[in-house]
């Protein structure tokens, strides 16, 4: 895995706890306005906080732009949260 990590790059950048740019994303896995649920190049992220939107999501580049209240950003050792756009697309 850190050979695959090693050609793959991810960059956050937040700014002043309101906005996120995040590059690195694989997959949007569950989405509401308290929480956001990643699959990125490093891992699974989650992301905590009060009206979160997803305001840019671009998956050809693997870029995502979050707006809202950012109270908490972790990775996770497991998936957590089921695929978003699956549950739409049902």
């Amino acid at each position: 895995m850190a050979n695959q990590q090693a050609s793959k790059t991810q960059e956050l950048i937040m700014n002043n706890r309101e906005k996120i740019n995040l590059n690195g994303v694989q997959e949007v896995l569950s989405y509401d306005n308290n929480i956001i649920n990643l699959k990125t190049n490093y891992g699974f992220m989650e992301i905590n906080g009060t009206d979160l939107k997803l305001s840019h999501l671009e998956l050809t580049t693997n870029d995502i732009i979050i707006k809202g209240i950012i109270n908490e950003i972790r990775y996770l050792e497991k998936e957590k949260g089921k695929n978003f756009f699956k549950k739409i697309f049902k």
